[in-house]
């Protein structure tokens, strides 16, 4: 969740990126890249997203005065999928550091 506007009060414009993915999540994050790379946009991010799909035309600029961004993973509470318990535990043996070299790549 972003602030919808500045510290002064003034709006932040946004754009709605659905529009132009058809709400397709890899099609949603080469949306957000091109708008960022073409200066359309500036984008508040986490730093993996760095990471994990650098681009050459971006430049990632720390955000130093403000709190750390906390990130978390949501699911629909009827949501019983084998696999979204599997990768529930992947997660979190991941995040305590206990999974070591135990894990095969899928």
């Amino acid at each position: 969740m972003l602030a919808s506007r500045t510290p002064s009060g003034r709006l932040f414009r946004r754009h709605k990126l659905a529009e132009h993915s058809g709400n397709d999540r890899g099609r949603m994050t080469s949306a957000l890249a091109y708008l960022i790379a073409t200066g359309r946009i500036v984008h508040p991010t986490v730093p993996s997203l760095a990471k994990l799909y650098g681009h050459l035309d971006i430049v990632y600029v720390p955000i130093t005065d403000m709190p750390p961004l906390c990130s978390a993973l949501v699911w629909r509470r009827s949501a019983t999928h084998p696999k979204l318990r599997e990768f529930v535990q992947i997660a979190r043996a991941t995040a305590s550091g206990s999974l070591g070299d135990s894990v095969t790549r899928r």
